[in-house]
């Protein structure tokens, strides 16, 4: 029996209204120049458990909007 391992790393996320200084500053410093939405995070992790993903094992996938690849 095959057991796949697979997990989603994820980035900071958006908050809906009023952003702090902090927010602001943090949407600048990623390479999109935005924080994650909770759709896109909740997107990867549905394709992870759906059917789709049946030949990822052993995968990481990265969620963050390309701030691992900097």
């Amino acid at each position: 029996m095959l057991v796949r391992k697979t997990i989603s790393s994820s980035t900071r996320i958006s908050r809906t209204g009023r952003r702090s200084t902090v927010e602001e500053a943090l949407n600048k410093s990623g390479p999109l120049g935005r924080l994650a939405e909770t759709n896109e995070i909740a997107c990867a992790v549905l394709f992870l458990a759906s059917s789709e993903s049946r030949f990822f094992a052993g995968h990481e996938l990265f969620v963050d909007g390309a701030v691992a690849a900097i």
